[in-house]
């Protein structure tokens, strides 16, 4: 069985966001809870950032 994650990258930064308790969602995540990972950075035009790009952040933070 897999662990949900979401990714976003909007604007000029992304996040990461993995929840460690599978009834929050983890697009709903909130800075500040413990049952979750959670990475951001900044990144420029980040809106507009190459596949291959999001993909290689996903596996880093993975």
């Amino acid at each position: 069985m897999g662990v949900e994650f979401y990714f976003r990258a909007r604007h000029d930064e992304w996040q990461f966001h993995v929840s460690l308790n599978p009834k929050i969602d983890t697009a709903d995540i909130n800075v500040g809870r413990e049952d979750y990972f959670y990475l951001e950075d900044s990144y420029a035009n980040a809106s507009h950032m190459p596949l291959d790009q999001a993909r290689e952040i996903i596996q880093d933070c993975a």
